[in-house]
């Protein structure tokens, strides 16, 4: 019986063992462990019972009152009738032995079913405490996500507010010059009223914008590279390169669609292709002729455009203060239409 004892704590030892290993346990000797712990326990309980009903019987046999022997208690004159009293009275009593020993025994079983349906709950609340852990963990991995888009949101943010800022600056300084164009105009036409023709400027700066929207190098098949997008990849629209660039600088580029990628392509090839012809037939080696003085001033475009050019800057140092109103004028705003 003791191999039996120390075989059912060993099994206990073990299952309570891999059951500490939580979602890595092994199912299959969980099954096998309990189904030992069943039978082990059976065992015991069957040796315990026959050992109990002999120790019974044993007492009875050999009980003695007032050190005389219970069976010399029915010593009469009768041997016959001594041994049939005896053995009503033995069989009685071992009887009522037996009993108690019977309830003793559906006591112990019902403790045991206590014991293991408190085991059971606790299997359960085991695994709902696993349960719990897993979810906890799921939640503290979303709050760690939303955290890292938090953190994106605002760099997007204080990133847009800089370039704002930017914005504002360069207006600012775009409107101190405009203010300075005015007052010298104003100082240089005060008698020679004018209306502005406002269209035209607009004209030129729809012009200007979208000048500058085609420079910008066309890019497509734009993806992000990680979540917060703050990296992309791209393909240029002329020559198929990869290329990878930050979110402050996705405003240098254009985006186009795949089939427009394509005209991009071949646009360029042509015009590769165009470049080398002329190269092996020895074109682009013609010099521009100088242009001279007397050539600018026979052209009125010429004149408006060459502002920036060195030679009408010596022109205009010797014009009079109107002239050189006048000339800013038409190239800051275009022709200025003569009030009637």
């Amino acid at each position: 019986m003791s191999n039996y004892v120390q075989d059912l704590e060993q099994a206990k030892y073990e299952l309570n063992t891999e059951n500490q290993r939580g979602s890595l346990a092994d199912a299959g000797k969980i099954a096998t462990l309990k189904s030992r712990i069943e039978e082990l326990t059976k065992k015991i309980e069957e040796e315990e019972q026959a050992a109990a009903h002999e120790a019974i019987v044993s007492t009875v046999d050999d009980m003695v009152i007032g050190e005389t022997p219970l069976r010399e208690l029915f010593d009469i004159s009768n041997p016959d009738m001594a041994e049939k009293a005896y053995r009503v009275v033995s069989t009685a009593w071992k009887q009522s032995l037996l009993e108690a020993a019977e309830n003793a025994k559906k006591e112990l079983d019902a403790e045991r079913a206590e014991k293991e349906t408190a085991l059971g709950l606790l299997e359960e609340v085991g695994a709902e405490k696993e349960d719990i852990q897993v979810s906890l963990k799921k939640v503290m991995q979303e709050k760690y996500d939303l955290a890292n888009q938090l953190e994106d949101a605002e760099a997007k943010r204080d990133a847009a507010a800089d370039e704002l800022e930017e914005a504002k600056k360069e207006i600012k300084r775009l409107n101190a010059q405009v203010d300075e164009l005015r007052k010298e105009i104003a100082v240089g036409a005060a008698n020679a009223p004018k209306v502005i023709d406002i269209g035209e400027s607009m004209k030129e700066w729809v012009a200007a914008k979208a000048a500058a929207e085609a420079a910008k190098p066309a890019i497509y098949d734009v993806h992000a590279v990680d979540f917060k997008q703050s990296r992309f990849t791209a393909k240029l629209a002329e020559t198929d390169e990869a290329i990878e660039f930050g979110y402050l600088e996705k405003n240098k580029y254009r985006e186009v669609t795949a089939e427009e990628a394509e005209v991009f392509r071949a646009e360029y090839e042509a015009k590769r292709a165009q470049e080398n012809v002329s190269v092996d037939a020895g074109e682009g080696m013609e010099l521009t002729p100088p242009v001279f003085q007397g050539e600018i001033e026979d052209d009125p475009e010429s004149a408006t455009d060459g502002l920036d050019q060195e030679n009408t800057n010596v022109e205009m140092a010797g014009a009079t203060l109107e002239e050189r109103v006048a000339a800013l004028e038409k190239a800051v705003f275009g022709e200025a239409k003569q009030v009637a």
